[in-house]
């Protein structure tokens, strides 16, 4: 099922160029531990009038493989989600944290 969600979240959500994911994580996660190879991060932002998307979790853990190949799993959070800590290991797979979800 994993190969199965991964796709169809893929066609679903709005799909960037891995440099901008990039930007975005450098931007984003400047006070989060990363262990391994940071992995993509997708945050959908919400509305400032709702109290928009808060990202801040406490750690995130991408491949730990000492080469650049193969996949790299994505993390996506959804419009108006708060993200207030929490680690997220994504050596396994992906991530989706869907809207207005709160961890």
């Amino acid at each position: 099922i994993h190969d199965y969600a991964t796709q169809w979240l893929a066609s679903q959500l709005p799909i960037r160029r891995a440099q901008q994911l990039e930007a975005n994580v450098s931007r984003v996660l400047a006070s989060t531990k990363i262990v391994g190879r940071p992995p993509a991060v997708f945050v959908t932002r919400g509305d400032p009038e709702k109290g928009g998307t808060v990202f801040a979790p406490s750690e995130l853990i991408g491949d730990l493989r000492p080469t650049d190949d193969g996949p790299r799993h994505t993390l996506h959070v959804g419009r108006g989600a708060a993200i207030l800590g929490g680690t997220f290991d994504l050596r396994a797979g992906c991530i989706y944290l869907g809207p207005h979800v709160t961890v």
